[in-house]
């Protein structure tokens, strides 16, 4: 987690946040399907912390292609040495467990829609 969230949450054994279960698209696609549908989760993520107190979008990527995809959209893997189990034999636990606060979903949402 990064400084800032540590320092806000770390007493909290929880940070409230939205799960994002799966986006996924065919390879051979690269139309821009699965940015529009980052870009939808982000619009719909703002809109539910209007309702609710949450602090992230939070979601776990499943190898260093898809983790690099997401980091360029502003994600961080979680500063928890635990998430880091490449070897481990629960397929759950390989994944990379990562996070972007809705501030700074708010301020990549804007932009893209901006250039848009």
């Amino acid at each position: 987690m990064s400084e800032a969230a540590d320092k806000k949450f770390g007493r909290f054994d929880a940070i409230p946040s939205i799960y994002l279960t799966m986006i996924a698209r065919d390879k051979g696609a690269s139309k821009g399907l699965g940015t529009h549908m980052m870009l939808d989760a982000f619009k719909r993520s703002l809109e539910v912390r209007e309702h609710v107190g949450v602090y992230a979008l939070t979601l776990h990527a499943y190898n260093d292609d898809v983790r690099s995809i997401y980091e360029k959209l502003g994600f961080q893997v979680f500063a928890d040495p635990g998430q880091d189990q490449q070897d481990s034999k629960d397929e759950t636990k390989r994944y990379k467990a990562m996070f972007i606060s809705l501030s700074d979903v708010a301020v990549t949402f804007a932009e893209v829609e901006n250039e848009s």
